[in-house]
């Protein structure tokens, strides 16, 4: 099963939790990361549509997929890939199935097992259900002017597989664009279209139905 793949696709994806504006001023972050926090607390069902481009070094190629996102704070989300590679992902805050349409195969993990050896971060960026203490504790937080980008450098060692991680923000401080630059220069880049925030969903939205 080509899980380094899955990986580097869902370390991209869960930037989609920055859904929150930095400003210049560190004194601004702190309020900004609040709201965020507030927002993303409602416990709204929260979608956007995924385009990625992947450069990893073994492969001559590059990997191209789409798909639709799907989360509801804090362990809940659903992912629907389809392209160079085809497979969904489901976590009910329980279980996480991955399951691979191309090999015919389905793999399920113990959230809790994974949570508490701190195995998550291999499967999820780690900013994924942390709070604003938490991203302030794993990353320094840059802002651009030049290029009007934001950067994410890691410092804690549960960080230390991204290099750094690069995005813009549209007009409503949603991501737009991510690049994910891992420790051996492999690279994810990431456009995100369509977002929506809709009413609170039911927990079995996101449960693996066979």
């Amino acid at each position: 099963m080509r899980v380094k793949n899955k990986t580097l696709l869902l370390a991209a994806l869960s930037a989609f939790l920055l859904f929150f504006p930095f400003e210049l001023k560190s004194q601004d972050t702190d309020a900004l990361l609040t709201k965020w926090e507030s927002r993303l607390k409602k416990q709204n069902l929260i979608t956007c549509r995924i385009k990625q481009i992947k450069k990893i070094a073994y492969l001559k190629n590059e990997i191209s997929l789409t798909g639709q996102f799907y989360y509801k704070y804090p362990h809940f989300f659903r992912i629907e890939i389809k392209g160079d590679e085809n497979y969904d992902i489901y976590c009910d805050g329980e279980k996480i199935h991955i399951i691979d349409h191309d090999l015919q195969e389905h793999e399920v993990y113990e959230f809790e097992d994974l949570y508490s050896q701190n195995r998550l971060n291999k499967l999820l960026h780690p900013v994924i259900g942390q709070t604003q203490e938490e991203i302030k504790k794993n990353y320094e937080i840059i802002f651009n002017e030049a290029e009007n980008l934001y950067e994410l450098i890691p410092k804690a060692l549960s960080s230390r597989s991204y290099k750094k991680i690069v995005f813009e923000v549209d007009s409503m401080d949603r991501i737009k664009w991510m690049k994910v630059i891992y420790k051996n220069n492999d690279w994810t880049e990431t456009k995100f279209s369509n977002w929506k925030e809709l009413d609170k969903v039911s927990d079995y939205f996101f449960k693996y139905l066979k």
